[in-house]
């Protein structure tokens, strides 16, 4: 079981997740400001190898770059060798801290992605008895306030 979303799994049928826990964005980092993501069409952009990010590379139009880690792409872009990278804010963020370098631009109105983050795991009866529980303590989470104070110190 991990924190994931279903929505580019290849055979999501095969199952389940929670109720959503969280909203996931991914975002352009640029070293210049921007007001639309359309800006970055057709244009170098660089990415985490593996990542799918929403099947970004079919929806977006622009020349991807597939680079093995978050730290790589920071260090590709403040090289002038992309226009920009897309990354999960959560995940950049680690990159940059480790690089002890300040986050480049991104416009926070405007993410290239969002999806909803649950709990997914394979589907079997033991697994929907364990998914029910976690739903449970979801709402309970959720509806105390202590969801909204956990995912801001993860931040």
């Amino acid at each position: 079981m991990f924190p994931a979303s279903t929505a580019t799994i290849p055979n999501p049928d095969s199952f389940i997740s929670s109720k959503p826990i969280n909203i996931t964005k991914a975002y352009i980092f640029s070293l210049t400001t921007y007001q639309s993501i359309q800006e970055f069409e057709g244009k170098r952009l660089a990415i985490r190898r593996g990542l799918s990010i929403g099947n970004i590379r079919k929806k977006f139009n622009a020349q991807y770059i597939n680079i093995d880690s978050d730290t790589a792409l920071i260090k590709f872009l403040h090289k002038n060798r992309t226009d920009g990278i897309i990354a999960y804010i959560a995940d950049i963020n680690s990159a940059y801290k480790a690089l002890e370098l300040p986050l480049d631009y991104y416009n926070q109105e405007n993410p290239i992605h969002a999806s909803l983050d649950a709990f997914v795991c394979h589907k079997t009866e033991i697994n929907d008895k364990k998914m029910k529980e976690i739903n449970k303590k979801i709402k309970e989470l959720s509806s105390s306030g202590k969801l909204s104070s956990l995912l801001k110190s993860v931040k």
